[in-house]
């Protein structure tokens, strides 16, 4: 499903501008060198502009050209327009089933998570991620055992982490730590 959010469009058109401006000053800087005569080969001068440009996050946003003693470059106005129309947009993924969650229900577990303000527990200062969080809980197992005829059904125990993210996005867990025994 797709999430159209105004303070995600904020955030997507603020850091795009951030980026854009940073990445700008860079290729003008590079624009200098080569009008000065300071960068001449075109190999150099396309080396000069990947590494600008190679993890920028905005490389579609720009055109270069570039030949012998020549660098420039413009913005894509295209890429621009379709950068804005993603903008606040982002997609949700779920294995339920519509059945089983509303897309409102879907979108709301996610929110819910996000303002939960659980940290990633391998990564400093960072936020659980929505990807992170399912990963996290798909190590959550139901054990089937068979003992003495008896079917033992057991789900492990979740992590500190597991059970911030269950709080959190307020999934009913029919008590998971205690066996049932058939």
């Amino acid at each position: 499903m797709v999430v159209e959010s105004d303070a995600r469009q904020r955030r997507d058109n603020g850091r795009r501008t951030e980026l854009v401006a940073r990445i700008e000053a860079d290729l003008l800087a590079l624009e200098r060198r080569v009008r000065d005569g300071r960068l001449k080969n075109p190999d150099k001068i396309g080396q000069a502009a990947q590494r600008i440009l190679a993890d920028s996050g905005v490389t579609r946003l720009f055109d270069v050209e570039i030949a012998k003693s020549h660098f420039s470059y413009r913005y894509n106005e295209n890429a621009f327009k379709y950068e804005e129309l993603l903008a606040g947009r982002y997609v949700l993924t779920t294995s339920l089933t519509s059945t089983q969650a509303s897309t409102s229900r879907v979108v709301a577990a996610y929110q819910k998570l996000a303002k939960a303000d659980i940290c990633d527990p391998d990564l400093d200062h960072q936020h659980l991620t929505a990807n992170r969080a399912l990963l996290e809980l798909n190590r959550i197992r139901c054990v089937q055992l068979t003992a003495n005829q008896n079917q033992i059904s057991l789900t492990t125990r979740p992590t500190l982490t597991q059970t911030r993210i269950l709080k959190a996005t307020k999934t009913n867990t029919h008590n998971p730590n205690k066996p049932t025994i058939t």
